[in-house]
């Protein structure tokens, strides 16, 4: 968590650093969630870390993920966190986006062990929730996984259903969903209420042929330029 924390402070410092000099204390808006680790670490640099390195820290707490990648392509905040397949997508329409990582926490996809799910196979017909958005990576991982594995399309063997993190897990404990691909943090809190994962985001890379681990999984993107730079995580 540290790490975590020193990497977030490291990527929000380099964003001030784009602002013009006459500014003593430029302020560096990032959009954020209302949940998860990152929405925390931000109350700790807000709390005048922020204003030793130079810059004023505000956050600009959003609905969803969606909200925050709309808020960063619009101008209302400098930087979010976000998958690197969206940073990677943006850079390939031509637009200024950096990228600048610091967490390699992963996802799984979660089940009822009541249900007796062992394969991706078991869920075909079945509603799955989704965090992060269509072009989450874990949610990308998974499709590529299941067509190699089942040979299965999972987008139109499954009813998915995107949602976000703390909505997806009251969902699947009441058993209105049948498994959630949700984030680790919120995994976590699955697993103390008897959930198991059935397939980790760890295991499939292996099976898509990566046989060493990506240095990143999640990052800070913001858009470079005078007013403004873009740095994007998970990689």
């Amino acid at each position: 968590m540290a790490r975590l924390y020193t990497f977030v402070l490291a990527a929000l410092s380099l964003i001030s650093l784009s602002f013009t000099h006459a500014e003593a204390a430029p302020e560096v808006r990032v959009g954020t969630l209302q949940f998860g680790t990152v929405n925390w670490e931000l109350g700790v640099i807000g709390d005048g870390i922020d204003q030793k390195h130079g810059f004023s820290l505000k956050p600009v707490v959003l609905a969803d993920k969606d909200a925050t990648s709309v808020a960063l392509l619009s101008g209302d905040v400098d930087a979010i966190v976000t998958d690197w397949i969206w940073v990677a997508k943006q850079r390939s329409l031509g637009r200024d986006f950096t990228f600048v990582p610091f967490s390699r926490s992963v996802g799984a996809l979660m089940v009822d062990p009541a249900k007796g799910y062992k394969t991706l196979g078991d869920l075909k017909g079945k509603s799955l929730g989704i965090a992060g958005g269509a072009t989450d990576k874990s949610w990308v991982l998974l499709r590529a996984y299941a067509q190699k594995t089942e040979a299965m399309d999972i987008t139109k063997a499954v009813d998915a259903q995107f949602a976000a993190p703390p909505m997806l897990n009251e969902l699947v404990l009441r058993g209105k969903l049948d498994g959630v691909l949700n984030f680790w943090n919120f995994n976590a809190r699955l697993k103390e209420k008897g959930m198991v994962p059935l397939i980790t985001i760890g295991e499939i890379l292996p099976a898509l042929g990566l046989k060493t681990s990506p240095p990143c999984w999640a990052g800070c993107s913001a858009r470079n330029g005078r007013r403004r730079i873009q740095i994007s995580p998970r990689a």
